[in-house]
């Protein structure tokens, strides 16, 4: 019996979803809860489980394609296990089932969220050195800071040892091929708009920098920008937050800075002057009563 998949809704807000990541193929055998595919919104990456145990028998909509709220995504063949009378279940576990439970758990531990990605990008740290201590051996932001700041370690490459640092960084770079022109025609410019074609690089664009992109050209269109400087005396604050700081790092492990203060600063503003917490529309002036930040 074939079941269905659609596209769940992440939000109260939440219309559309991107499928940026499908993390099944058609045959592929799936117990109920285990992740088939990745959904891009404009608020979260989120996982959509399979609500059945079966078998993957048609994948609808592909990879970057954007859809609406219940669009069908996948089909999956549902399994049914025939009970025979008089037959007992075996208590033992069937090596099946944990070889299907490891490689499920490995698959999982090769996902990583974003935060834990620019964390590992930003510090310059290999993700395959280190152990996760999240569901599943999921490496989470928390197992990063430890790395960073020195209190755990991460593991020994799995790369060969033989070839040092400095072989590696030996190596000649590829070398770009020689430009041949007529002498008489060449100069500087044309040298140089040779040289750049034959050293791009095509760099691809994931859902969420789409996404991010998307946002920013919206904002600049629809979104009249004016700006207004203001000089302020923030001593107290600059004392409070010294003051602070250490207590806040022990007990949060993350660094106090301004940031808070001022999100604070501009709520309490937009609470006590909501004509600018107001939206233009074409004939009337929407007054919001709620502030979002």
């Amino acid at each position: 019996m074939a079941e269905k998949i659609v596209m769940p809704q992440l939000g109260e807000s939440v219309t559309e979803g991107t499928i940026s990541k499908w993390l099944v193929n058609v045959g592929d055998k799936v117990n109920k809860y285990d992740p088939v595919c990745e959904v891009l919104t404009d608020k979260v990456t989120a996982e959509v489980p399979s609500t059945f145990s079966g078998t993957i028998t048609e994948i609808v909509i592909q990879e970057d394609e954007t859809v609406a709220v219940g669009t069908l995504l996948c089909c999956i063949e549902e399994e049914k296990q025939a009970v025979i009378p008089g037959e007992s279940k075996p208590t033992a576990a069937d090596p099946y089932e944990k070889t299907v439970d490891t490689t499920v758990q490995s698959a999982r531990q090769q996902r990583y969220s974003p935060a834990v990605l620019k964390l590992a990008q930003d510090n310059n740290l290999d993700l395959s050195r280190i152990e996760g201590s999240g569901i599943a051996g999921r490496i989470t932001r928390r197992d990063i800071m430890q790395i960073v700041q020195g209190k755990k370690q991460p593991k020994d490459s799995p790369v060969s040892q033989k070839e040092s640092p400095s072989q590696s960084s030996s190596q000649a770079a590829p070398s770009i091929p020689a430009i041949s022109l007529p002498s008489e025609s060449i100069d500087a410019c044309s040298v140089l708009h040779a040289t750049i074609h034959q050293t791009d690089e095509m760099i691809p664009v994931t859902g969420v920098r789409k996404t991010i992109a998307k946002r920013m050209v919206q904002s600049k269109q629809e979104i009249p920008h004016a700006w207004l400087m203001v000089e302020c005396d923030v001593t107290n604050l600059v004392s409070y937050r010294s003051r602070i700081k250490d207590e806040f790092k022990k007990k949060e492990g993350l660094h106090l800075t301004y940031l808070p203060f001022f999100i604070k600063s501009v709520a309490e503003a937009l609470k006590e002057f909501p004509i600018l917490n107001s939206q233009w529309t074409d004939n009337h002036i929407i007054a919001k009563k709620t502030v979002h930040i």
